[in-house]
C-alpha cells in the first residue's frame, strides 16, 4: 500500500479509537460545532491575513526586499493550510471517515498539503532566522551569500524538502491514513515509528535548535552593541570638561587646519565631507536599527510558533501507542493549525514597516476600486 491508497476499516480498532467511537464523537453536537466553527474561523482569518502579507510584499516597492521573499514563501505555505487543509478538515468532521477515504484522491491530497506545507513552513522559519543572524552578526558575509538567485534557490530547497517527506510516504516508508482523532488524513504514526522520529527531528527539533542559536547570537550582538553605545554616550566628569572659553580660544574660527568634529567617521578626517559622513553614519545606524526591529518581530513569530506547534509535535512523538484522548488531539491540533493564521497580526502589531506596508496596500486597493 502506498501513500495514495489509504484503506477503510470499519471494524478494526488497532491503536487509537475505533470507527464506531469516532462516529459517536461526531454525534456530539457541542463538540462538533466548536470544532468546525474554530476551523472555519482559522481558515477565513488565515486566507485573508496571508493574502494581505503576500499582496503587500508583491505590490509595495519598499517591502520588496530579500528577507521578505522568505516571508512570501512562509505566507504561501500557511495559505495552503488555511485555504485547502482546514476546509477539508471541516469536511472530514462533518462527512466522516468513509466519505474522505472513499472519495478518490481526497485523502492523498489532504496528506500532501499537510506534510509539504508544515515541513516547508518550519524550513522557511529557519531560513529567516539564519538570514537575520548573518545580516546582524556577520554583516560582511551577507552580500556574498544572499542575492535574488541564492534566495530563490533556498526557498525552492525548502519546498523540495517538504515534498521529499511526502515522497517517502509514497515509496512505502510509512503511509497515508485517516486520523480518526483529528478527522483528517495524515501519515500513519503506527506503521513505522522511525518515520515519526525522523520527521520530528528534521521538521521540528533541528529548525527549532537553529532558530534558538541564531536569535541567541543576535541577542548577544545587540547587547554588546548597546554597551558600546552607552559607553560612548556616558557623560564625562566636570574635571574632564574644559571651559567654553578655553575651547573657543584653542579652536580657530576658520581655516583648513580646524580639527574635525567629534563623532564623525574617518571619512571626514581623510578629505571627505563631514556632512556626507554624518549622513552615511546615520543611514547605517537606521538600517541596523531596522534590522534589529525586524529580528525582534521574527523572534516573536518564532516564539509563537514554538508555543502553538511544539505541544502537538511532542504529543505525536511520545504518544506512540495513541492512548491520549481524542480531545487532547483536537485541542493541540487546533493550536498547531492556529500558527498558520496568526502571522499577519504579529507583523502588524510588532513592526512599523509592515504596518505601514499594510496601510499602503489597502490604500492601493481602495484607489483601484474607486
Amino acid at each position: 500500500m502506498n501513500a495514495q491508497t489509504p484503506t477503510f476499516n470499519i471494524s478494526g480498532q488497532g491503536r487509537g479509537i475505533s470507527f464506531q467511537d469516532a462516529e459517536q464523537v461526531r454525534k456530539n453536537m457541542t463538540f462538533m460545532s466548536l470544532f468546525v466553527l474554530y476551523e472555519a474561523l482559522l481558515s477565513v482569518v488565515g486566507i485573508v491575513g496571508n493574502s494581505i502579507i503576500i499582496g503587500t510584499i508583491a505590490t509595495v516597492k519598499t517591502m520588496q526586499t530579500l528577507p521578505n521573499k522568505f516571508m512570501i514563501s512562509l505566507a504561501s505555505a500557511d495559505l495552503l493550510v488555511t485555504m485547502i487543509l482546514q476546509p477539508l478538515m471541516m469536511v472530514g468532521a462533518l462527512k466522516g471517515e468513509r466519505f474522505i477515504v472513499e472519495t478518490q484522491g481526497l485523502c492523498a491530497t489532504i496528506a500532501f498539503v499537510c506534510v509539504v506545507s508544515c515541513i516547508t513552513s518550519s524550513g522557511n522559519i529557519m531560513l529567516i532566522s539564519v538570514n537575520r543572524y548573518i545580516r546582524i552578526c556577520k554583516e560582511k558575509w551577507y552580500k556574498s551569500i544572499y542575492s535574488k538567485r541564492t534566495v530563490t534557490l533556498m526557498i525552492l530547497a525548502a519546498w523540495c524538502h517538504g515534498l521529499l517527506w511526502y515522497i517517502f510516504l509514497w515509496v512505502g516508508w510509512s503511509e497515508v491514513t485517516f486520523e480518526r482523532k483529528q478527522f483528517t488524513c495524515f501519515y500513519n504514526r503506527h506503521k513505522d515509528f522511525s518515520y515519526v522520529i525522523v520527521v520530528a527531528i528534521v521538521a521540528c527539533f533541528i529548525p527549532v535548535s537553529v532558530n534558538c542559536l541564531a536569535y541567541l547570537q543576535i541577542f548577544f550582538k545587540v547587547r554588546e552593541s548597546r554597551k558600546r553605545i552607552d559607553a560612548f554616550r556616558k557623560p564625562t566628569t566636570n574635571k574632564e570638561i574644559p571651559s567654553t572659553t578655553a575651547v573657543n580660544k584653542e579652536i580657530p574660527k576658520t581655516g583648513p587646519s580646524s580639527p574635525p568634529a567629534v563623532g564623525l567617521s574617518e571619512q571626514s578626517t581623510n578629505g571627505g565631507s563631514p556632512h556626507a559622513a554624518t549622513k552615511q553614519a546615520i543611514k547605517k545606524d537606521t538600517a541596523t536599527s531596522n534590522d534589529i526591529k525586524l529580528a525582534r518581530m521574527l523572534f516573536i513569530m518564532f516564539t509563537v510558533y514554538c508555543m502553538l506547534c511544539g505541544p502537538y509535535a511532542i504529543m505525536c512523538l511520545f504518544d506512540r501507542n495513541d492512548e491520549l484522548s481524542l480531545y487532547w488531539y483536537a485541542i493541540l491540533g487546533h493550536m498547531f493549525h492556529s500558527n498558520s493564521a496568526v502571522n499577519f497580526f504579529i507583523y502588524g502589531l510588532t513592526n512599523n514597516t509592515y504596518r505601514n506596508g499594510f496601510s499602503l496596500f489597502f490604500k492601493n486597493i481602495k484607489y483601484r476600486m474607486f
